[in-house]
């Protein structure tokens, strides 16, 4: 059984409520009298019952209507654009970043080396995140031709594509795409904070639970004009936004296999954190900490 894979999930209206079933298998179905916040649930439990995947990554077609709790966040229609693919790197995350890795976090410290990435096996999609061991560590985003032949030339100006090093059985040209301006994500009033690393910094934070977003981040660090395409993340661990009708045109055309596709929220200024506590990480586990210190 597969894991891990994107899955187009389509939906219709009916007399009894709604009716949803895998665009790739629409055998597998489910009824239900109205939306509810256990639906994504439902529909993993039912595509592993169906033995379609273990761990399924859904997708709506069309999207589903605004949940209320979103309505918030949704102040402009832009999208995050992410790969739910795997692409294997050769060597070790400390090869390809300049100030190697931190020794307690493991992150990448300073910016990308001159030593362009080197794949040691095919990729799964054609928008795609590294496996083992860079995963949850440096997400550099790894793109196929085909899926940059889906970007405007606006769109495409907005980044470097640095070609990388295909393995032996690799037949496709891929690229590693470096957004030229990349928004963070902030820290939202109510919400867990997320955790630093009391060596290097490395600040992972954690957006509103439960909201179904791609990402949140501020109204004001939202550069205007606002560019085609920028990224969402950190400079290691980033994803695309797009205005949201040409994310989802994208994610209907050839090209997009392993491409999935969230909206982004925008914070105003009464909704973001502006004095987060962050909970300390020294590489092995949380430490006691004060609140308003990074001090154990």
């Amino acid at each position: 059984m597969r894991e891990g894979r994107t899955h187009r999930i389509c939906w219709r209206h009916t007399p009894e409520g709604y009716e949803f079933w895998v665009k790739s298998r629409p055998d597998v179905r489910l009824a239900c009298p109205e939306i509810t916040d256990d639906l994504g649930f439902e529909l993993d439990l039912l595509l592993m019952e169906s033995g379609v995947d273990t761990e399924p990554l859904l997708t709506f077609d069309p999207p589903l209507p605004n949940e209320a709790a979103n309505a918030r966040w949704l102040v402009d229609d832009l999208a995050v654009v992410a790969g739910n693919a795997y692409a294997w790197l050769a060597g070790q995350v400390a090869d390809y970043y300049e100030g190697g890795v931190c020794k307690a976090c493991r992150r990448p410290q300073g910016p990308r080396n001159e030593h362009p990435l080197v794949m040691s096996h095919p990729p799964e999609g054609d928008l795609c995140f590294p496996g083992a061991p860079f995963m949850s560590l440096a997400c550099p985003l790894i793109c196929s031709e085909r899926f940059r032949s889906l970007l405007t030339p606006e769109e495409q100006a907005c980044a470097d594509w640095l070609p990388i090093e295909r393995g032996p059985r690799s037949r496709r040209k891929y690229f590693e795409c470096v957004p030229h301006h990349v928004v963070s994500e902030c820290p939202i009033k109510g919400s867990s904070a997320g955790w630093r690393c009391v060596v290097c910094g490395f600040t992972s934070i954690t957006s509103p639970q439960d909201c179904g977003l791609g990402a949140v981040v501020a109204h004001t660090s939202i550069s205007v004009p606002r560019p085609p395409m920028f990224g969402v993340g950190s400079p290691t661990w980033q994803n695309l936004v797009l205005p949201g009708p040409r994310a989802r045109a994208i994610l209907k055309q050839r090209g997009s296999r392993g491409v999935y596709v969230r909206s982004l929220g925008v914070a105003e200024a009464d909704d973001v954190e502006s004095e987060a506590q962050f909970r300390p990480f020294d590489g092995r586990k949380f430490v006691r900490w004060r609140p308003g210190s990074l001090e154990p």
